[in-house]
């Protein structure tokens, strides 16, 4: 996990940055990855003003990695992954998690670099909270990487002056 950390630090340090904010939505659900500021965490929501994320992409050109950063009222977070293991719940962190994407006509797949288990592959995927912190909602967890459709994001590029969030 260091030499994955240390990569992180590195790729903040080169990473390039669009102009333009990333909307990150589940194509089962309709719902945008959002921040609840309150609760530090990440949940899916169809209209909230704080979708809007930065994009960073890792070793451009070599690699399709790359990690998310979001800001609210003068704080900036990074999506993150305490642990790497299934079930773990994303939260927003000091420090991002590297995540590659793989893509085929359907959309997009997040896959954690990293797993505690040995030859197992985890990514994103889209689930109701049942830990009772976020009252239900639906949140993103690691589950074992099967392409399937809870697992499947579409981005889009939109300018915003200012978020409200």
């Amino acid at each position: 996990m260091r030499a994955i950390s240390l990569a992180i630090a590195f790729c903040t340090f080169v990473a390039t940055v669009s102009a333009d904010y990333t909307i990150i939505t589940s194509s089962q659900y309709g719902l945008n990855v959002t921040l609840n500021g309150a609760k530090n965490g990440i949940e899916l929501d169809p209209g909230s003003p704080c979708r809007y994320w930065d994009a960073f992409q890792a070793a451009k050109g070599v690699k399709d990695w790359y990690f998310y950063r979001i800001s609210s009222s003068g704080v900036t977070g990074y999506l993150r992954y305490l642990d790497y293991r299934t079930g773990t719940i994303a939260k927003v962190d000091r420090i991002p998690t590297l995540f590659q994407v793989e893509a085929d006509g359907h959309g997009s797949y997040l896959v954690a670099l990293e797993s505690e288990t040995p030859g197992q592959r985890l990514a994103w995927t889209v689930e109701h909270n049942d830990s009772g912190t976020t009252g239900g909602n639906m949140v993103l967890k690691l589950r074992p990487y099967e392409r399937s459709e809870s697992q499947r994001f579409k981005f889009t590029q939109q300018y915003v002056e200012e978020t409200h969030c």
